[in-house]
Formats: structure tokens, C-alpha cells, sequence
């Protein structure tokens, strides 16, 4: 069990985690983003990684897939930031209509100082400008009524939360810090009868 990831670029490669409950575990392959201040005491790092479950005792291990580990490291009292779980409720939303264009939700769990969110992706950053191939456009276009049929309303559409897979020429849309989910409205029943009662 580790009792804090350094989360400095060169550090964690190779460094295998295992979460409390020792139910999840990954090792570092590669520093994507190094760690970024987002609110007092809260810092966000992304990672490969090589995640599968931990190896029973004499047993061989399960079989792993290479992930991207987002990490939420929270200094003090509160384990959980706000961003973190409007990012988990977001891509578990998409994840569970089976959502195309957005990160597969893996998992999240705990080890001691930082809360971990996982998904898989093999994509790169592309430039969406105007003078962008018409195909890459439609790709887009396609991932973001995707994403905003199943209620995901993404607050931060910037260059860099948009990847786009070549082989697949399909846009990815990434980075649900500042999301909201809503529920969409039937016009034909009124709206007292579809307010969630609290």
C-alpha cells in the first residue's frame, strides 16, 4: 500500500499503487499532465498506467489493460472536490448510455492522499480551427451531440479537451471538471410531473 504518490514528473514511473481496499492497482507508465493547482489544497495529475486487479497471494496476476489515471491529490481535510465529482458523475452518466466520443469510466478508489478517476484512451491533440479537414469537423460535430443527448453539458470545450483518434476519425471529448448533468425534458408532459421529487 502507498502512502502518498509523488506526483512530479520522472518520479511515479514504475511505481505501483494499490487503493485501500486493495480491491485496484496500476503502475505508472508515463506522466501525461504534471500537477496542476485547481483550488486550495486540491491538484490534479494525469498518468498511463498499467491497471488491473492485484495478484492473489501465490497466484499469477490478472490480466492488465493500459489506462489514463487521472489523479486528484486533496491536501487536508476533504477527500473529495467538487470538480472530481462532477468529472465522476459525468463520465459515469456517459459511461452507462455507452457513450462513444468520451474516456470509458474504469473505476475510482483511494489510496492515502489522492483519489484516483480511471479511463482508457490512445488518442492525440488535434487542431479544430476553421482551416480543419471537413471530416475532422464532422467528427467533432458527431462527438458533441454524442455528449449532449444523454444530458452532459461540458463548461470547458477548449482545444485542449478535444482529441481526436486518426485511425478511428473520431473526436474524444475529455476533462469533465466543469460539467453539469441534467435530465432532458419531454415537451409533452408537464413539468411538475418530471421534477425529481426531493
Amino acid at each position: 500500500m502507498a502512502e502518498m504518490v509523488k506526483l512530479k514528473k520522472g518520479d511515479e514511473v514504475g511505481t505501483t499503487v494499490t487503493s485501500d481496499d486493495a480491491k485496484h492497482q496500476f503502475t505508472v507508465l508515463e506522466t501525461l499532465k504534471e500537477p496542476v493547482t485547481k483550488e486550495y489544497g486540491k491538484y490534479v495529475s494525469v498518468v498511463t498506467a498499467s491497471y488491473g486487479l492485484p495478484a492473489a497471494e501465490g497466484q499469477p496476476a490478472p490480466a492488465r489493460q493500459e489506462v489514463v489515471v487521472k489523479c486528484f491529490l486533496s491536501i487536508g481535510e476533504s477527500a473529495f472536490s467538487n470538480k472530481f465529482n462532477k468529472e465522476l458523475r459525468a463520465l459515469k452518466r456517459l459511461t452507462s448510455v455507452g457513450c462513444q466520443h468520451t474516456p470509458k469510466y474504469i473505476a475510482d478508489f483511494t489510496v492515502p492522499g489522492v483519489t484516483f478517476c480511471q479511463y482508457a484512451t490512445e488518442l492525440s491533440y488535434e487542431d479544430l480551427e476553421e482551416d480543419a479537414p471537413a471530416s475532422l469537423r464532422a467528427a467533432w460535430n458527431t462527438a458533441f451531440n454524442a455528449m449532449s443527448a444523454v444530458g452532459v453539458t461540458h463548461y470547458s470545450l477548449r482545444q485542449r479537451n478535444v482529441m481526436y483518434h486518426k485511425e478511428e476519425d473520431k473526436c474524444y471529448i475529455v476533462d469533465f471538471e466543469n460539467s453539469r448533468i441534467s435530465t432532458p425534458v419531454d415537451p409533452w408532459v408537464s413539468v411538475s410531473e418530471q421534477m425529481p421529487e426531493l
